[in-house]
């Protein structure tokens, strides 16, 4: 047990560190709730759609065309699949 002349220094001390936890700790954790929230729309939203797109050209219409922004990574992928679909409707006429 601490003697008492340093437990009563380190009280106040230990009481402020508990409110800045009490305080700092939830609003940690929403801002990198809300950060992982938004990445994640990021990620999802992109291949959401695609799968969408997919869909439609497996059902046969091949008008679709798959739009993914420039810097996306999906981007070669959707360029590729772009093209398939273009010498299928090719052959389909």
């Amino acid at each position: 047990m601490l003697p008492d002349i340093i437990a009563r220094d380190l009280m106040p001390v230990i009481q402020r560190i508990n409110v800045l936890l009490a305080i700092g700790l939830p609003i940690v954790f929403a801002v990198i709730g809300a950060w992982a929230f938004i990445l994640s729309y990021r990620f999802i939203a992109p291949l959401e759609r695609l799968e969408e797109d997919l869909q439609k050209i497996d059902e046969g219409d091949y008008s679709v065309r798959l739009e993914v922004q420039d810097d996306h990574d999906l981007k070669p992928v959707a360029d590729i699949i772009n093209d398939l679909v273009d010498k299928l409707d090719k052959t389909e006429r």
